[in-house]
């Protein structure tokens, strides 16, 4: 299984362009019962509506989705721990509230990580 994370504060428009290309990506590798979405809203003001962006997210996928709201603001790295903390995948992708991916982006990352035991850590670059 793959534990996609994805942490956001206040950004609404970025975070609601990454949710719908994650969700149009996995749907469109048939890999939705293959992936789990850990969202974390580290403590985004109320009128940015983040959780609601996450429920709907939720939705409209077939994968397992987490959502995760701190009571005060913890910062990236935090959620990041966080998101390790609660992934249930053998494989993680990290992604920022301002990304967006395709099918090709992910299978491409999959595919180069598959390549040898030794890599720890795949990294995109645009």
């Amino acid at each position: 299984m793959l534990s996609v994370i994805l942490p956001v504060r206040n950004a609404p428009t970025f975070a609601a362009n990454t949710l719908s290309s994650l969700a149009s990506t996995f749907k469109n590798l048939g890999a939705s019962e293959l992936v789990e979405f850990i969202l974390i809203d580290d403590h985004s003001d109320a009128e940015y509506g983040i959780i609601e962006l996450f429920r709907g997210f939720r939705s409209v996928t077939d994968s397992k989705v987490k959502i995760v709201c701190f009571n005060q603001r913890c910062f990236y790295t935090y959620a990041c721990a966080i998101g390790f903390t609660l992934a249930k995948g053998s494989q993680l992708l990290f992604i920022s509230h301002d990304m967006v991916t395709t099918p090709s982006y992910v299978k491409t990352l999959l595919q180069v990580a598959s390549l040898d035991d030794s890599y720890g850590i795949v990294r995109g670059a645009s």
